[in-house]
């Protein structure tokens, strides 16, 4: 779409010089209208284009200057132009520029004083509230020096009347009221700034510390990642909650303050590295970590804080026994698998580093129905696959390769009814898996009910609990299904030979595996749905990966937090015995 898009304009532009050289009035007119109606439809749609034309040192100025030099070159070329026309053409387009000039000065106050540094959700800051900068902006592009741009067409009118009847009075009437709409919009705009209270970027990251220290966090869960990852901070939104110690998010993204999925929980984005340190108040004891990015590092190098990398699941992935583990003092796992795993890559992870701490998000999924399905109903059997990964080698997902088949497989079988949850994140590093992903879910549309697509982490654990059967890729998705105790199937797009596949993902110890030709989809179904000869194995690899199996998954987790809170209190007063030794 921007792509397109740059070209149109590109194209236009280039019409516009060709037309000023050759004299061509009418024709330039009509061009520069079209300029600026595909430059007003970029802004609208947000296009791309202009951040590339930004970096291209094309900006709006730049542009507006070569339009007004385009301008002279047209009227420069006018053999029966009236006397002084050239002149006054200069003199408007100047005094056009020059209050245009003032007026993004001003609009530039108004920006820093209402897009403010950082933003936060339930943090009650003294002083300060949120500001509504959205419409304020959408306010400033509307009205304010972008859309006196286009004025030029209003000038290029009069020199059209000029030329037209051989009259300067044409274009001097023009020019006053170009000028005439500048200067009002200048002193709107500066009446704006000068309503508005001035506060740095100091002031504001002051104010939200202050409010930290009020509220006292103990704990603080750290996220950063692409707008698609979300998903991996919400997963842990429910189970802070049910914490009994104050807790603050904290993120690096806005996109993620945004799309936080708790009513309660203070958040505070914070941009800038020096935004976390100032951010990082003494009553932190306890950081979280549910992804490996370099930002991280803004919040380790902060001294007296135990950090705890935590994930935001168990799988067999790659990613679950990274190197990049060593550099926090604790790792914590849902159970054995997640120690042994770190321990046969031997990626440097101490064993001692390593806890077993469950995983406290399948409080939503019914335990209760371990091994037992519903004796009426169709029965229901959810695809899940993951997403395709930054990296080849991270790369599990059998959505390209074998999704359409298998959920089309699936809908051909009587008595059978599919539910399909591809993962948010597919397609965002390789398109196909965005078009797989709507593949899948057209066939289960076009299918109609009972069969449905599911959306949302919320409404993946709660297809968990209406499923009978899983059928899912080398994810963390194995791992949470193994708590309800029911019927799984693994896909294996390598071809992998069996022994080789399970061996290198344990986690597929109770599972059937569906190779590309999806040749024992139908009795491994079949198998699940009367006989289910893998239970045995099923059980066992479910305490395997997740510990102990029943109960409240949550009540582990919030007795490990006060035991590392704990550790923390020691280990820092330790570290201030020494100091004033």
């Amino acid at each position: 779409m921007s792509r397109p898009a740059g070209f149109v304009l590109g194209g236009l532009y280039l019409l516009l010089g060709v037309l000023a050289l050759r004299g061509t009035v009418l024709g330039f007119a009509l061009i520069l209208a079209a300029v600026a109606v595909e430059e007003e439809l970029l802004v609208l749609r947000r296009s791309p284009v202009l951040r590339w034309l930004g970096a291209a040192h094309l900006g709006g100025t730049l542009r507006l200057l070569l339009r007004s030099a385009l301008m002279l070159v047209l009227v420069a070329r006018q053999d029966d132009a009236p006397g002084g026309l050239l002149l006054a053409t200069v003199v408007a387009l100047v005094v056009h520029q020059a209050l245009r000039t003032a007026g993004l000065r001003a609009q530039d106050t108004i920006k820093a004083r209402t897009v403010w540094p950082l933003r936060w959700r339930h943090l009650a800051v003294p002083g300060l509230a949120v500001p509504a900068d959205a419409g304020a902006l959408s306010h400033l592009r509307m009205l304010g020096p972008h859309v006196v741009v286009n004025l030029d067409l209003v000038v290029l009118a009069g020199v059209v009347l000029s030329l037209s009847r051989s009259s300067l009075g044409w274009v001097v009437v023009a020019s006053a009221l170009v000028a005439l709409a500048d200067v009002v919009v200048v002193l709107a705009l500066r009446a704006r700034a000068q309503a508005l209270p001035a506060r740095t970027r100091e002031d504001v990251v002051s104010a939200v510390r202050e409010a930290l220290e009020t509220v006292a966090p103990r704990v603080v869960i750290y996220f950063g990642g692409p707008p698609t990852s979300t998903h991996a901070l919400n997963v842990w939104a429910p189970v802070l909650e049910r914490l009994d110690v104050p807790v603050l998010v904290l993120v690096r993204q806005r996109e993620h303050l945004e799309r936080l999925a708790s009513s309660r929980l203070p958040a505070v984005w914070a941009p800038r590295a020096t935004d976390v340190e100032e951010l990082a108040v003494p009553s932190l004891d306890l950081a979280m970590y549910p992804t490996n990015i370099v930002q991280n590092n803004h919040l380790l190098r902060v001294p007296g804080i135990l950090d705890v990398f935590v994930g935001h699941g168990d799988s067999d992935k790659a990613g679950s026994y990274t190197p990049l583990s060593r550099i926090y003092d604790e790792v914590w796992v849902a159970g054995p698998a997640g120690r042994d795993r770190y321990l046969t890559a031997d990626v440097g992870v101490r064993d001692e580093q390593v806890r077993e701490v469950g995983r406290p998000q399948l409080a939503e999924i019914a335990w209760t129905a371990r091994g037992s399905r519903r004796p009426d109903g169709p029965f229901t059997v959810l695809y899940a696959p993951t997403w395709e990964g930054f990296y080849a080698t991270y790369s599990y997902s059998s959505l390209a390769d074998m999704g359409p088949q298998l959920v089309a497989a699936l809908l051909a079988m009587d008595g059978v009814r599919v539910l399909v949850k591809p993962h948010p994140a597919s397609g965002s590093v390789d398109p196909r898996y965005a078009t797989a992903a709507r593949a899948v879910e057209r066939l289960v549309r076009e299918a109609g009910p009972p069969h449905g697509v599911v959306s949302g982490l919320t409404g993946l654990y709660e297809a968990f609990n209406e499923a009978d059967m899983l059928v899912t890729d080398v994810s963390s998705v194995v791992t949470d299904f193994l708590w309800s105790g029911k019927p799984y199937a693994m896909t294996n797009p390598a071809d992998l030979l069996d022994d080789e596949y399970r061996a290198r993902f344990p986690s597929s110890a109770g599972a059937a595996l569906w190779a590309p030709d999806l040749a024992t989809l139908r009795a491994d179904v079949e198998d699940a749905r009367t006989t289910d000869r893998r239970r045995a194995a099923r059980d066992a690899v479910a305490r395997y990966l997740l510990g102990p199996v029943g109960g409240d998954p949550v009540e582990p987790f919030v007795a490990a937090v006060h035991e590392a809170l704990a550790r923390a209190n020691s280990r820092n007063a330790a570290r201030a015995g020494l100091r004033q030794q």
